[in-house]
């Protein structure tokens, strides 16, 4: 071998391996600085482990929802029509189902999903980052850049405003979203208008699926396409293209997105006509246009404030609508977003930042009230904006001159260390419903909602006294609250007190005439005073408003057993375990007409089904017991 063909070997090896050298120490750079997040994410929500659910919707979408009790081929039928719940996000209620096929009903199972959803989303947040940084390649140190993006996913991972939906359990659906879309944007980003990419039909299928599943899981993904566009668009301009048809590469990019959207959209406004047969009073405030417009900029600035300045963060935050145009938020709010369209300006020519800049303000408006919604503001409506802003902040900062990134990685790890500490303390209001909603009430003392829902834990943990005094400071605040009627109404009856409660359920059924449980509990009354009759055109009243109830079923169960037709009565209670096959009362119930009908068999396995589910359960433990001696005895 001649010494030319060596010098060329070398000149061909050389390269290769520093290269190789360069990319093993890159990987494991990434690789460290993933565990640094997931240890970020685990220090700041290790009080998930120890806490409960906190009601605020977990009753409906956990503990008291059938439809997560087991994955049959009709239970998950049921989950996927669209007609099962108002709110229409079956790919939230599968992963609850899955959580309670693993754990039951132990809150710690919960916790641990939707803080590993979190930590599934930092990640995405890191990736995406790094792969908009690689397109604007800053001068210096190779690892700058990696290190930037991860001190802006830093930023998402402890935020105290992301406290609410991971500490929450029935705020699995903003996780779930936010997964399935940023999944979605990865997906999207290789394949198309400006580059060859190897699968790039393989790839936009996934993200056109990542799309789907996103907008199962909360509406607010109808972002989607909008967020699609937007990468489009401000990346470079392919050369030779005029712009018609730039746009029309665009739009066949991103059709079947937009055709995703809007079916949530219409799946969305169908299931919000439906009516809300045990659910929440959904009074979306009527505005004219300007009052409208002058809530939006109010809205943009409370959120912007929040993100920016998060104090006084509450899981409840009252609806306000500003009295004119000369009002300070309003014209904050407005100054806010002529300073977000100069940014724009200012970082247009950096087509990655731009496009982390555009993500912020499209995921922004689902949550500024430009689309009418019953609750104004929420602080996991900004889990999606927090997520842009953070892959934002890290391409700014990966943009810095050599000089100043010392110092702005220092400032940025105090900042980080300072949200931690905030967002950790946050997460101890969340650990059971009376801290949470005491914390709602010193924030905002004339809360109808907060008095409402604390109390429903005080009457939970048998302080029957201040339950009654928060539910009737509720009525006081806002008289037209049916929901609080009708839990005031169920409270003085346990106590003794139906004559007291009849008229808080009468009140209930005039404000929400089509709430199935206010029959129900009016129809109980009648059966308990010997009104059977009538009590029987309740339960039916209750059914026909909600075909799933299981209890007005069971209850139409126990009044033909009253009168002794208990082949009507197990026909009821067949129904009612067809709905709810952990429904113990059910279970025990069918066993006694079972008996009484001299099928001492069948009895026995429902009695002992009812003990398997509830084993403190006395009166199945009796009919078990009656039943085996019966059967002895024959």
């Amino acid at each position: 071998m001649d010494a030319r063909t060596v010098s060329e070997e070398n000149l061909n090896r050389n390269p290769e391996s520093k290269a190789a050298g360069s990319g093993g120490r890159a990987g494991a750079l990434s690789w460290g600085l993933r565990a640094a997040l997931l240890l970020a994410v685990a220090a700041v929500f290790a009080r998930a482990s120890g806490a409960g659910f906190v009601g605020y919707d977990d009753d409906r979408h956990v503990l008291d929802n059938p439809l997560i009790r087991e994955l049959s081929m009709k239970n998950l039928a049921r989950i996927l029509s669209p007609g099962a719940s108002t709110s229409y996000y079956p790919v939230r209620t599968l992963s609850l189902a899955a959580d309670h096929l693993v754990w039951g009903l132990d809150p710690r199972g919960y916790h641990l999903a939707n803080v590993a959803l979190h930590a599934a989303n930092v990640f995405w947040v890191f990736a995406i980052g790094r792969r908009l940084a690689r397109r604007e390649p800053a001068r210096g140190a190779r690892g700058w850049p990696a290190l930037a993006v991860f001190l802006g996913a830093a930023f998402f991972a402890v935020h105290p405003v992301i406290v609410e939906p991971v500490m929450w359990v029935s705020g699995r659906e903003e996780l779930l979203m936010a997964f399935f879309v940023l999944a979605a944007l990865w997906f999207h980003m290789d394949p198309g208008v400006h580059e060859e990419v190897r699968h790039a039909g393989i790839r936009r299928l996934t993200s056109v699926s990542c799309a789907a599943l996103a907008c199962l899981s909360n509406v607010a993904a109808a972002v989607v396409p909008v967020l699609a566009a937007a990468w489009d668009m401000t990346m470079p301009k392919p050369a030779g293209r005029s712009v018609g048809k730039r746009l029309a590469l665009i739009v066949g990019r991103t059709w079947p997105l937009w055709l995703m959207a809007a079916a949530a959209v219409a799946l969305k406004a169908y299931a919000y006509t439906l009516p809300d047969p045990r659910g929440e009073d959904r009074v979306v405030p009527l505005l004219t246009i300007p009052a409208r417009s002058l809530t939006v900029l109010n809205t943009v600035r409370l959120n912007l404030t929040a993100i920016l300045w998060p104090r006084a963060l509450s899981p409840i935050y009252p609806f306000m609508v500003p009295a004119g145009p000369a009002e300070p938020g309003v014209l904050a709010g407005l100054c806010l977003l002529l300073l977000a369209a100069c940014g724009l300006w200012l970082v247009r020519r950096n087509r990655p930042l731009l496009f982390g800049f555009l993500w912020v303000l499209i995921a922004l408006g689902p949550a500024a009230q430009v689309v009418p919604h019953h609750i104004q503001r929420a602080d996991r409506f900004l889990y999606l904006p927090i997520a842009g802003l953070a892959v934002a902040a890290g391409l700014a900062l990966a943009r810095v001159s050599r000089a100043a990134r010392a110092p702005c990685a220092g400032a940025l790890a105090v900042l980080l260390a300072v949200l931690g500490v905030a967002a950790w303390r946050q997460t101890a209001y969340w650990h059971d419903p009376v801290s949470l909603f005491s914390r709602v009430l010193d924030l905002h003392p004339r809360s109808h909602v907060g008095h409402y829902n604390l109390a429903i834990a005080l009457a939970r943990r048998g302080d029957t006294e201040r339950a009654l005094a928060h539910y009737r400071e509720a009525i006081r605040i806002e008289p037209a609250f049916a929901d609080a009627h009708y839990n005031l109404g169920n409270l003085l009856r346990d106590a003794g007190r139906t004559s007291d409660a009849l008229p808080h359920y009468a009140e209930a059924a005039r404000l929400k005439p089509d709430r199935a449980d206010v029959y129900n509990e009016l129809g109980q009354i009648l059966f308990e005073t010997g009104h059977s009759a009538d009590a029987e055109r309740y339960y039916t009243r209750a059914l026909a408003l909600d075909p799933y109830f299981q209890q007005a079923r069971n209850n139409l169960g126990v009044a033909a057993a009253a009168r002794r037709q208990f082949d009507d009565a197990i026909r009821h209670f067949s129904e009612a375990l067809t709905l709810d096959p952990g429904y113990a009362v059910a279970h025990k119930n069918i066993g006694f007409a079972l008996l009484e009908s001299g099928r001492n068999e069948d009895a026995r396995v429902h009695f002992s089904r009812a003990l398997a589910i509830r084993p403190d359960m006395d009166a199945a433990r009796l009919g078990l017991q009656r039943a085996c001696a019966e059967a002895a005895d024959k």
